[in-house]
């Protein structure tokens, strides 16, 4: 993996790339997710949802560092 600027998504954003199975922007989104938004319940709940549902383990990985609350 290279470093990249995460991307910053909108919600609606959000649930395209995860109905998009790009699984290389997918792999980024939980980290994206958990840097950039503003609501703490719903970035938990996307990486919730990606750590329960992906089969592929870099998904997982990123979707398991789920921000807690500050």
């Amino acid at each position: 993996m290279r470093y990249e600027t995460l991307k910053q998504y909108s919600d609606d954003e959000i649930y395209s790339v995860i109905n998009s199975g790009n699984i290389e922007e997918i792999k980024l989104l939980p980290m994206s997710v958990g840097e950039h938004h503003t609501n703490l319940e719903f970035a938990q709940n996307v990486c919730m949802r990606l750590l329960e549902t992906s089969d592929n383990d870099e998904v997982r990985a990123n979707a398991i560092l789920v921000p807690e609350p500050a």
